[in-house]
Formats: structure tokens, C-alpha cells, sequence
């Protein structure tokens, strides 16, 4: 049985080097530079955001906002139940009545969102509760981080939808609108909040997150009813179910990849920790924009292809050693700029993020491959193998956490991070290679035709020759 899914997956003769090929890595590059091009747009405004947020509220009261936004998207990732990875595997097949899945879906995020109000209030109520939620949490921050699980849940799905179709465009700009309309809440609120002489509190910010994220929902919901079909009989939902439940496991294990030593620092280190390791953590987790915008192009692609028989194999090889390439480029200028800058732009209370900054660099580079290669296996309907490369990361950041940070604060943090990261990539590399035949070299180290591919995507869409 093992021999024949491989030979399924090499198909040599499909998988060339020919002019096909080429085709289809400049649109392969176009699709992923225009995802870059929006999603740094997205991300400067995230970074204006905290930078908002840090001027405002300091290292404390940044990492107080920091751990309830990281609470409430750790309670939409384990009880979303990986929906829109399997919506996006369905849609992009040609298989779904999108409406009947967005129904089924809404009713399932009311469910979902009581049980994170359960969930919530027993973490309030434990010895644990330091990990998830600042010392004064009150109602309003538990209110409002309840919408938001509930927002997020349905915001997803309707994102999902959208990719499936292959709307990449589309998606793109409602990303870098919603995030645009979060910097200027942020931003107005700040300002009024000063004109005003008041303190800026932490449940200020936490609601108006809830605001940028409804109307993000909002827009993504009309994006996906647009062209939808009529309501089906449901029977797909299974097949979405069915996706979503085998990636579930793997997707709460990569969550936790990015996000277990936050709740640690917090346990460990308090709030002020926080706040210094999770700029560190957004910081450096910019320079996968890359290949995040790659992978997003590619699942769709190749669930599409494997339908037809074609393995993309050496597509995402070329792809993946692209990505790792660039990252490298940007991880290496970052480190000289970092120093003087982070200071300036944040304020000098935040010095103290830039050494477990510098050593997170060389995990972000080394996830890479597991951020691309997991769009290959997703879209070969393969989530099991996402799965072993999670939890390969989680149980090396859980046991690497609980030893260093307690001795080595941020900066053990980070570089627990680090290995986990390069744990996650090789297992997943292994695993590509062997399904493929693809040597790990061809996957890592670029080639001359690979930049000539990215120069024509460059060129290509202004005309130039």
C-alpha cells in the first residue's frame, strides 16, 4: 500500500521541467507576490497597531493585550475544529454547496462559542489561569473575548470559502482592508482617549479589536455569498468534517508551535515578559510573509491538480527553495536594522526584546520548508503528515519551555521556539522527499532558473521584457 501512494505521488512525467512548468511558476509567482505585496500592506498595519498599543500601554499592559488576544485565538483554534481547512479542500475540489457549508458552519460556531465560554470561565477559576489571562481580567475583557472566538470562527470559514474558489485577489484585499480599519480604530481611539486626559485601558483596545474583526466578517461574508450556489442537501459537510477533523490535531499542534511559550512566559514570567517576547515573536514571524503568501496560493493549486493527476512536486520544490532563499535575505538585513531601530519605534522599555528577537531568527528561516510542504501535503488530501510534523514541534517546544524558560526567561523562550521550528520543517522535508523522490537538497537550496522565474513574475504584469 505504501509503494503505490508513492508512485501516485511521483508521477515523474507530469511533475517536468518544461515550458509548462515555467508557466505555471511565474503564475504560481505572480498569484504569491501579489498575496506578499497585500499581506505586508496587512502587516505594516498590524505593526502600527502595536506600535499603538506599546506607546499606550507599555510592556505590561501590551503583554495583558497580548495574552487575551493569544487566549481567544487559542480557544477559536481548538474548538474551530480546523473548518476552514477543510472548506478550502472541498471548495477548491469543485465539490460544494458553498451556502449549505456556510449555514452548517454558523450553526456549529454558536456551539462552538458556548463551549469557549465554559472553557473560559473554568481557566479564570484554575491555577493555570496566569498562562491565559492578566491578573485583572474583569467582565468586559471575557465578554469581548468571546465575541471575538465567535467572529473569528465564522470569519475563517467565510475566508476559506473564498480561497477554495481561488479568489486570491479578492481575499487579499479584504485582508488588507480589515487591517487597515483596525489601525484607524486603534489609532482614533488612542488620540481620543489623550484629547480626553483619560487612562487607556487594556479592555479599550480588546473591544476595539472585536470591531476591526466584525467588520473583517462582514466583508468576508459578502465576498463569499457573491456567485455562491443555491443551497445543497448538506451531504458535502461530511466531506468538509472529514478533512477538517484529520488536519484538527496538526493545526492545534502548529498553534501551539507559535504560541506555547507566550502562555509559558506568562505563567513563568508575568505580564511585562509578555509583552517584550510577543514583539520579539511578531517581529520576527514577519519575515514568513513569504512563503505564508506562497503556501496560501499553493493549496488550492495543487488540491485542483491532484484531481487531474499532477503531483506539482517539483513546482513546490521550487517554490519552497525560494521561500527559504528570500527569507534568508530578509532575516539577515533585519538583524543589522533591529538594534537601533526596535528601541526608536517602540520605545526604549522594549531593548529587552531584542535578544530573544535575534534568537528566534534562525527558527523563522527554518520553518520555511514545514510552512510550504504542509500546501503540498493539505492539497494532496495528506493532512496526516502536517499532523506528525505538529506534533514532532510541540512536544520539542514543550519539553525545551519547561526547561529554559524558567532559567533563561524571553530568551529561553526563544530559542525553545527555534528548535521546535527546525523539528517541524525536517519531518515534514523527510516526508516530501521520500513521498516524491525529490531530494531535500532540491528543496532548500535555490537555483538560477528560479530567480529568472521570479524576475518574469516581476516583469510580467507591468509589461517589461
Amino acid at each position: 500500500m505504501r509503494s503505490t501512494r508513492r508512485r501516485e505521488l511521483r508521477l515523474p512525467g507530469r511533475g517536468g521541467t518544461g515550458p509548462g512548468t515555467a508557466a505555471s511558476d511565474q503564475g504560481t509567482a505572480r498569484l504569491t507576490l501579489h498575496t506578499l505585496a497585500t499581506t505586508v500592506a496587512s502587516n505594516v498595519a498590524l505593526g502600527g497597531v502595536s506600535i499603538v498599543i506599546a506607546r499606550a500601554l507599555g510592556p505590561s499592559g501590551k503583554g495583558a493585550y497580548d495574552l487575551v488576544l493569544a487566549t481567544a485565538a487559542l480557544l477559536a483554534t481548538a474548538l474551530g475544529l480546523s473548518l476552514p481547512a477543510g472548506v478550502t479542500y472541498v471548495v477548491a475540489r469543485g465539490r460544494a454547496a458553498v451556502k449549505s457549508i456556510i449555514a452548517r458552519a454558523a450553526g456549529l460556531s454558536v456551539v462552538q462559542t458556548a463551549f469557549a465560554a465554559l472553557l473560559l470561565v473554568a481557566i479564570r477559576h484554575s491555577p493555570a489561569a496566569p498562562a491565559f489571562l492578566p491578573p485583572d481580567t474583569d467582565a468586559s475583557i471575557i465578554s469581548a473575548t468571546l465575541v471575538f472566538v465567535g467572529l473569528t470562527l465564522l470569519q475563517t470559514v467565510f475566508r476559506a470559502v473564498i480561497i477554495g474558489r481561488k479568489e486570491i485577489v479578492r481575499a487579499n484585499h479584504l485582508d488588507v482592508l480589515g487591517r487597515g480599519a483596525q489601525l484607524a480604530f486603534f489609532i482614533v481611539a488612542w488620540g481620543t482617549i489623550q484629547w480626553l486626559d483619560r487612562e487607556p485601558r487594556i479592555a479599550h483596545f480588546v473591544w476595539l479589536a472585536v470591531a476591526s474583526v466584525a467588520l473583517t466578517c462582514v466583508l468576508h461574508c459578502r465576498a463569499a455569498y457573491r456567485d455562491a450556489d443555491a443551497p445543497g442537501d448538506g451531504a458535502r459537510f461530511a466531506e468538509v468534517l472529514k478533512y477538517a477533523l484529520i488536519s484538527h490535531l496538526g493545526n492545534i499542534a502548529n498553534f501551539l508551535n507559535y504560541r506555547l511559550a507566550i502562555f509559558l512566559v506568562g505563567f513563568f514570567l508575568g505580564t511585562t515578559s509578555v509583552g517584550l517576547f510577543t514583539l520579539a515573536v511578531t517581529l520576527s514571524q514577519l519575515h514568513w510573509l513569504v512563503a505564508q503568501a506562497a503556501a496560501t496560493v499553493l493549496l488550492p493549486l495543487v488540491a485542483s491538480r491532484a484531481g487531474s493527476g499532477d503531483d506539482s512536486a517539483l513546482h513546490v520544490a521550487a517554490v519552497t527553495r525560494t521561500t527559504v532563499a528570500i527569507t534568508v535575505g530578509l532575516a539577515s538585513a533585519t538583524a543589522v536594522v533591529a538594534g537601533p531601530l526596535v528601541p526608536w519605534v517602540f520605545g526604549r522599555a522594549f531593548e529587552g526584546s531584542l535578544l530573544p528577537f535575534y534568537l528566534l531568527l534562525p527558527g523563522v528561516v527554518a520553518f520555511v520548508p514545514s510552512i510550504v510542504l504542509a500546501a503540498y501535503f493539505g492539497g494532496h488530501g495528506l493532512p496526516g503528515i502536517n499532523v506528525r510534523g505538529s506534533l514532532t514541534g510541540l512536544v520539542a517546544i514543550l519539553v525545551l519551555s519547561v526547561v529554559l524558560v524558567p532559567r533563561f526567561g524571553t530568551a529561553g523562550a526563544a530559542v525553545a521556539t527555534s528548535g521546535a521550528h527546525l523539528m517541524s520543517s525536517t519531518v515534514l522535508l523527510v516526508a516530501f522527499s521520500r513521498a516524491t523522490r525529490v531530494s531535500p537538497w532540491n528543496v532548500l537550496v535555490p537555483r538560477p532558473r528560479d530567480r529568472a522565474a521570479l524576475v518574469h513574475a516581476l516583469l510580467g504584469p507591468t509589461g517589461a521584457r
